[in-house]
């Protein structure tokens, strides 16, 4: 998954935690299935480098969890993102003993 990430975006990152799983499955309308993914999302944690789009995208952005409505994001996509988020204020209060 790093390897992909940095020939995708050219940025480096730490593997923190896998937050979730789903599958995308969108048909035409005589229900004939047209793209199948399983999309896997991680939390992860910036190391190094700038990023940078891959051939596939127009653009990539660094974007503030309060700026997300902008972008028209899935319903599916933004959930995995506030899941993201919790597990990030989860792994960080453990780290300073907090809870415990």
């Amino acid at each position: 998954m790093c390897r992909e990430l940095r020939e995708e975006t050219a940025i480096e990152v730490q593997i923190l935690d896998q937050i979730g799983v789903y599958e995308p499955i969108i048909r035409d309308r005589d229900q004939t299935v047209l793209y199948h993914y399983v999309v896997i999302d991680y939390l992860c944690r910036w190391q190094a480098g700038e990023l940078t789009p891959g051939d596939d995208a127009r653009a990539a952005a660094w974007v503030s969890a309060h700026n997300l409505e902008r972008y028209g994001l899935a319903e599916t996509a933004e959930g995995m993102i506030k899941a993201g988020r919790s597990r990030l204020v989860a792994i960080e209060a453990a780290k300073r003993g907090v809870g415990n």
